[in-house]
């Protein structure tokens, strides 16, 4: 019967320790929602696109970079302006968006698509390549 009791005893004050430390860690996490604690850092990407326009359209290599980059930094907002929607054209001015695809940071200085300089492309796969460039935007954020 002690046995029980002891059983009984060792399993309420376990369930209690259980409850106690997802209670815990919840409330020491500033956010439930992970992307939007993420986002907090404020680092922004502009990308102005053509609807029409075969290098920056939706689809294109710049915009599937682009779309790549999002999955691989989700901490990064993502602001998409297309040049044939009105409301997009000071945006536009702004970003000294002459040609499209353009891509900026949130000062609307201009980031190229490309590998950072003096990094060694020899025996990289394309993966590999694509990651470092996706790395170099996020870089001149």
């Amino acid at each position: 019967m002690n046995i029980k009791i002891l059983f009984i005893s060792i399993s309420v004050v376990t369930i209690i320790f259980i409850i106690g430390t997802i209670m815990f860690y919840k409330k020491s996490s500033p956010s439930s929602n992970i992307s939007e604690h993420l986002k907090s850092d404020n680092k922004t990407l502009k990308y102005f696109g053509g609807e029409r326009c075969p290098h920056s359209k939706e689809g294109s290599k710049a915009h599937i970079l682009i779309k790549a980059f999002e999955e691989m930094y989700p901490d990064v907002n993502i602001e998409y302006y297309w040049s044939s929607i009105s409301t997009h054209k000071d945006e536009f001015k702004k970003a000294r968006a002459d040609y499209v695809p353009t891509i900026t940071n949130d000062k609307y200085k201009h980031i190229e698509l490309k590998i950072g300089e003096n990094i060694s492309t020899i025996g990289k796969s394309d993966i590999e390549l694509k990651n470092l460039v996706l790395e170099n935007v996020y870089n001149n954020l």
